[in-house]
């Protein structure tokens, strides 16, 4: 008998879709587009100003339904993609390769800055690494944001979100009180707690 999957399941596998455009814009695009400075690293950093948009949308959405999307392989696939693993002899397991996105969207400051230590005065790579340094905090907005509860209105109508923070509310009222930890978030429109 064939186990089918919850409907909120098939909803979140947009996340498999967002590794394959991203896969395919790394191995398609960008990769390509990074060739073309081997002999000129300084001006790598025009690779990632002529790409953020896609940077962006690929790399926030991908990191945003990161746990989401591996809690749903572990609970409902991952037998599936050990049998595959095995089969190939593959030496990482899904989750690994799932974490990659993830892990490369952090190191591309790290590399980013080193070029900048070695090449003075270069525009583009200080635009670069402001975008690389960007995505993860973005990513990191839009997660807390999706998981926002007891809001009923369209998030989405409430326009841009400019800022997010945690904070621990205390009642005055109940001595030693644990305080109660909160998420604030600022958008263009209003102010949620």
């Amino acid at each position: 008998m064939r186990r089918s999957l919850p409907e909120s399941t098939i909803w979140n596998m947009s996340s498999l879709g967002t590794f394959l455009e991203l896969y395919e814009f790394h191995h398609n695009i960008f990769l390509k587009e990074l060739e073309k400075y081997k002999e000129v690293p300084e001006d790598v950093g025009q690779c990632f100003v002529k790409w953020a948009d896609k940077f962006q949308l690929y790399y926030v959405d991908y990191c945003k339904n990161y746990e989401e999307s591996t809690r749903l392989i572990v609970d409902h696939a991952v037998q599936y993609f050990h049998k595959i693993q095995q089969k190939h002899g593959l030496a990482n397991s899904i989750n690994s390769y799932l974490l990659k996105p993830v892990q490369r969207i952090t190191k591309y400051p790290l590399l980013i800055k080193d070029l900048l230590q070695c090449c003075q005065g270069k525009e583009q790579l200080k635009k670069a690494l402001d975008l690389t340094l960007s995505i993860p905090k973005k990513a990191n907005d839009a997660m807390h944001l999706s998981v926002l509860e007891g809001f009923h209105e369209n998030i989405k109508l409430q326009g841009k979100l400019l800022l997010q923070d945690s904070f621990k509310l205390w009642d005055s009222r109940i001595a030693l009180s644990m305080g109660k930890n909160r998420q604030l978030f600022l958008l263009k429109k209003s102010l949620v707690v």
